[in-house]
């Protein structure tokens, strides 16, 4: 078993790059084999189950963004699959027909797949009685997700526990790791996650910050303070949803000489050293897997949020740039940016 497989990466090992770095059509091939494999054995998994004869009958489903992203397009193609056999209506919200749409929902659909927390509310509030299975959601309890009747969804974060051991295999020098949050669902997952850092040999140095304006100094003196951090992990917060506050410590992290660590293939585009998260696709597939069960005649709200696979996303230049260099075992296990 590989260093890496303990953490769910090494079911879906991708490469993706461009200009020079771009991979061949023979790597090209592999990843194509890959992704097959995957949804291979998400379907494998269902047949096995018995519950696969339950997606074979036709049925109306919903598929409701908060907005257009373009992370959430493997998730959206996944279930896009769905269409040989189910009419499936896909709307945004705030587009052309989206009140249209989600009339029909509340009349037509037996289940609704909701992506972002604005969606899933408003699909919650407007069509309580149709199952709803939300995605791309990264509190639950605050959105008032959690333990809603009629409500299921997929793990927006991966184990915290894995996310560290991700962090730690791939900078073993990086022990002390600098955050900030302020809200309690980002305080809540730094606590579970001080509980695996003393056996993983890391230790977690946590700002509680109120607002975006204390950001700035926060995040110096984490990273040039009297007792620096070795690299900066943002969890999801609302502080870091703010897109200045992002270009902010990206740039700060940079001119120390720091990585940066976070939950997600965009902040690796954005500037960070690596995310650990879940993987686009397999949250798709997730939400097939749930609904399937909702067709089979389980109640939504007993069916536990499903953790789909995880995807670790590395930034290889940036890891040249701060001197990291990348075993072969990591290379085959992480997608490359």
């Amino acid at each position: 078993m590989g260093l890496l497989a303990p953490l769910g990466v090494g079911h879906a090992v991708r490469h993706a790059g461009g200009g020079e770095d771009a991979v061949g059509s023979e790597v090209g091939a592999l990843m194509l084999s890959r992704r097959r494999a995957r949804t291979s054995w998400c379907l494998a998994a269902l047949c096995a189950s018995g519950l696969w004869a339950t997606l074979a009958s036709a049925a109306d489903i919903a598929v409701i963004k908060s907005s257009e992203v373009a992370a959430w397009q493997p998730a959206l193609g996944a279930l896009r699959s769905l269409s040989a056999m189910h009419t499936l209506d896909e709307f945004t919200l705030g587009g052309n027909g989206a009140a249209a749409a989600l009339a029909r929902a509340r009349t037509r659909a037996v289940a609704i797949i909701a992506f972002g927390a604005p969606a899933a509310r408003l699909a919650r509030e407007q069509a309580p009685q149709v199952a709803l299975i939300y995605c791309m959601v990264a509190d639950p309890v605050s959105a008032g997700l959690a333990g809603a009747p009629n409500t299921t969804g997929i793990v927006f974060s991966a184990p915290v526990r894995n996310e560290l051991l991700t962090f730690r295999t791939i900078n073993p020098k990086a022990v002390r790791l600098g955050t900030i949050v302020s809200s309690a669902r980002a305080q809540q997952r730094v606590e579970e996650a001080h509980k695996a850092a003393e056996a993983l040999g890391l230790e977690i140095v946590v700002r509680k910050l109120g607002a975006s304006a204390e950001v700035p100094p926060a995040v110096r003196d984490l990273l040039s303070g009297a007792q620096p951090v070795d690299a900066l992990w943002l969890v999801p917060d609302p502080l870091v949803a703010d897109a200045n506050a992002r270009r902010f410590l990206m740039a700060e992290a940079v001119r120390v000489g720091r990585p940066v660590y976070g939950w997600s293939s965009e902040l690796v585009a954005e500037g960070a050293l690596l995310a650990h998260g879940p993987d686009a696709a397999s949250v798709g597939q997730s939400a097939i897997a749930a609904l399937a069960r909702i067709l089979a005649g389980q109640k939504t709200e007993r069916i536990v949020p499903l953790v789909p696979q995880s995807q670790v996303t590395v930034n290889r230049s940036l890891a040249r740039y701060l001197g990291l260099k990348l075993t072969p075992e990591v290379e085959r296990a992480v997608t490359l940016f």
